[in-house]
């Protein structure tokens, strides 16, 4: 693994070959947060006041990139600002990766909330953009469709393949879809590498795409929506349940984002290459 101080992890290397995508369509290496997603249908109403505060233009911005010293040794540490309207400071998130002797990755990621705005989160987590050899992908947890915390009696646990072409469903009006939850673990594969990510404490929500988060934000119909030739790889600790806001209510509040001052959003999950 090789990291550089302004732009974070940019290199992942099994075997002599590089898994990670060194060229990333939306500009960002290694495991980046993200608070935004392709908005729903049943985002119709709420997305008014996340475009309000500036949510869906707030990328991340990289801070720091540094050595830590922690209680089982030296660890690394990504830093990241979401700034909305350019100039206000709605939360920072930080990204840890700690690599044992044996090349095994854990990932801390936690937010802190900076602004009183930042209420109704979409999600919380953070994706990688890999090597497009990934073609395929695996997972234990909800499935074989997507699914979402309240939109999920369709699909039970269990463990289930998909190639990455096929994960998302390809709605004419583009929006988040793919997403799998309550996984344990999952993995995406290439002809000769395999990348293995598990849950540590509690499941994370599990999404592998040919496209990435800003493509969705951007695209008006399923056509602007070409391969940009990368393996865009989410690993989500809170994703916002879908409500049926198009023409009801949004979410109830146990399908929300807890997110506070004093409550911050923390999950972790490991990696490895094979």
């Amino acid at each position: 693994m090789i990291f550089d101080i302004s732009r974070g992890l940019v290199s992942l290397k099994k075997n002599g070959k590089e898994l990670l995508n060194t060229n990333p369509y939306d500009g960002l290496t290694g495991f980046v947060p993200h608070l935004y997603r392709g908005r729903l249908d049943n985002d119709m109403y709420t997305v008014v006041y996340w475009n309000l505060i500036g949510l869906e233009k707030s990328t991340p911005k990289l801070c720091k990139c540094k050595v830590m010293n922690g209680s089982d040794g030296e660890f690394i540490r990504t830093e990241y600002k979401f700034i909305g309207k350019k100039v206000l400071h709605l939360a920072t998130a930080t990204v840890d990766y700690i690599i044992d002797e044996n090349g095994k990755v854990r990932i801390d990621a936690k937010l802190r909330k900076v602004s009183p705005l930042t209420k109704m989160l979409p999600r919380f987590g953070v994706h990688c953009e890999f090597s497009k050899d990934f073609t395929d992908a695996t997972y234990f947890g909800r499935g074989p469709e997507e699914n979402y915390s309240d939109f999920k009696e369709h699909s039970p646990i269990g463990r289930y393949e998909s190639a990455v072409k096929d994960m998302a469903h390809k709605y004419i009006k583009p929006q988040d879809s793919g997403n799998r939850g309550e996984v344990r673990e999952s993995s995406i594969v290439s002809e000769n590498a395999k990348i293995i990510f598990k849950a540590i404490d509690k499941p994370f929500s599990f999404n592998a795409n040919p496209f990435t988060l800003e493509q969705l934000k951007k695209a008006a119909h399923i056509e602007d929506i070409p391969d940009v030739e990368t393996v865009f790889t989410s690993i989500d600790g809170f994703v916002r349940g879908t409500g049926s806001n198009s023409c009801g209510p949004g979410p109830s509040k146990e399908h929300t984002i807890d997110f506070g001052f004093s409550k911050p959003l923390e999950y972790s999950f490991t990696f490895e290459a094979e």
